[in-house]
């Protein structure tokens, strides 16, 4: 009873803030690098990427996978590049390939006719001289050309020679990939940008004309400190003969002091020397004197000796005269 009687508001629907986009339809740009005939042969295709090269210079990459003709709003920029000299020489010689296996060279139908014509010379045998001189004509015009086509290669040859040369001392690098084209368009562009931006070459000038104006002026500043300086210069060169007379009357004072030092160390040499000289003297003195104290104790020893002797000698005198009394 109760909930048949609440009373209901009014009913309230929430809509987004933001429009469905699936009514909005994408058309994409149309691009020449995009292939959109699913039919189409690879020779086309060949032709329409060969030179296409994608960079990825810039940071804002789009990972959506939106295929617009601007592709450098996500990151990736598709540039053409020319042929280079590698690519060149390797296209050539494969088109020679391909009309070599189409087509057979013109030397070899020669030979095939040239053979057919043999045979037919051999079974008849009333053709061989007007024939034989055909082949003649043949072998000798075939060889012209197969001499000038050697000349040709070997001139091709000797070019290819020097334009390498030249590109290694210019220091070109194959391995690039950029070609000659795109870095004369680059220069020329930049050229360009150069003559056409009066503003920024405006710009440039007001503000070389500025650095000018304030290098004159430091150039000024220091102008003027020099001029202020001269009198302390003035000065200074009053001053500068006595110290020069000080400065060479220390220096013989030096060389005088160092000559006293020499003549000091000999001294202390020879001082040296005459020590060594009475220690050495002093020496000899003391064994001098002890020799002689040996030699006077033995020289009492010896007169003890005697005079006992002597003593003895006389007693013994005295005995005998006693006796002969």
């Amino acid at each position: 009873m109760d909930s048949a009687e609440e009373d209901h508001g009014p009913e309230v629907f929430e809509t987004s803030d933001v429009e469905s986009e699936s009514g909005t339809n994408h058309v994409e740009e149309s691009s020449e690098s995009i292939a959109r005939d699913a039919l189409a042969p690879p020779s086309d295709a060949v032709s329409s990427y060969e030179s296409s090269a994608l960079s990825d210079e810039l940071t804002l990459v789009d990972f959506s996978g939106n295929v617009a003709r601007r592709l450098a709003q996500s990151g990736y920029n598709v540039e053409k590049l020319g042929e280079t000299r590698k690519q060149k020489l390797a296209r050539i010689a494969r088109e020679l390939e391909e009309l070599e296996k189409e087509e057979p060279s013109e030397v070899e139908v020669l030979a095939g006719k040239f053979r057919e014509l043999k045979a037919g010379e051999e079974k008849s045998g009333d053709f061989d001289v007007g024939v034989g001189d055909i082949f003649k004509n043949i072998e000798s015009a075939l060889k012209e050309r197969s001499t000038k086509e050697y000349s040709e290669s070997n001139e091709v040859l000797r070019l290819e020679k020097r334009i390498a040369e030249l590109e290694e001392a210019i220091g070109s690098n194959e391995d690039t990939p950029t070609s000659i084209r795109n870095i004369l368009n680059n220069a020329s562009r930049k050229v360009n940008v150069l003559y056409d931006h009066e503003e920024e070459i405006a710009a440039v000038q007001t503000e070389i004309k500025s650095l000018s104006k304030d290098m004159e002026a430091l150039a000024a500043n220091r102008l003027s400190s020099l001029y202020d300086r001269l009198t302390e210069f003035d000065r200074v060169n009053a001053i500068v003969p006595s110290m020069i007379a000080r400065l060479r009357s220390l220096n013989s004072v030096h060389a005088e002091s160092g000559h006293a030092v020499e003549c000091v160390a000999t001294l202390d040499k020879t001082l040296s020397s005459l020590a060594s000289d009475l220690k050495k003297w002093d020496d000899s003195v003391d064994k001098i004197d002890r020799s002689l104290v040996e030699q006077s104790e033995a020289f009492e020893k010896n007169a003890k000796v005697f005079q006992k002797k002597m003593e003895d000698v006389m007693s013994r005198i005295d005995k005998i005269e006693a006796k002969k009394v």
